[in-house]
């Protein structure tokens, strides 16, 4: 038998060297913990960064693939409005000077007819001058949008993994 005085010092010798090693290891633990809290904060933040990043590259890209389809549609506006015009003012051109004979005939009934004769034969002669070609169809232009999946949009970024 032993004494009852020194088991319980010895079992509290025990008890406090368990207890203080308890307090270690979990003082030790609590820091690893805050360390990879800190460590997984700090890629998390980096991750975002990336992505970002990447998702604002892509933007980037789409908007100088926007920003030049819009401004070829417009050069090429310009250029069939420029065509439209030249041909307005050849036809309207026509138009004024086959209106203009139509005044001089209807004046020309007074005259006599050896000199109607004649005048009529020279005004003949510019009216089948006149090549009116038809009137081409007109300009057009149109856009077909592609119908994308998300796993092509997926397909332009990283993978992202968890542990």
């Amino acid at each position: 038998m032993t004494d009852l005085t020194k088991t319980t010092v010895k079992r509290r010798s025990e008890l406090a060297k368990d207890i203080e090693l308890k307090i270690t290891t979990s003082r030790q633990n609590v820091n690893k913990i805050e360390n990879y809290t800190k460590a997984y904060r700090e890629e998390v933040k980096a991750v975002i960064k990336t992505i970002t990043e990447e998702g604002n590259y892509w933007k980037k890209l789409i908007d100088k693939k926007v920003d030049s389809l819009v401004e070829l549609v417009q050069d090429e506006e310009q250029k069939a409005l420029h065509n439209m015009s030249a041909l307005t003012k050849v036809y309207r051109g026509v138009f004024e000077n086959c209106q203009q004979w139509q005044k001089n005939i209807k004046g020309l009934e007074t005259v006599a007819d050896v000199l109607l004769l004649q005048k009529l034969k020279k005004l003949k002669v510019f009216v089948d001058n006149i090549d009116l070609k038809q009137v081409q169809e007109r300009s057009s232009v149109s856009y077909r949008n592609k119908k994308h999946s998300h796993t092509e949009i997926d397909s332009l970024f990283g993978e992202l993994q968890f542990r």
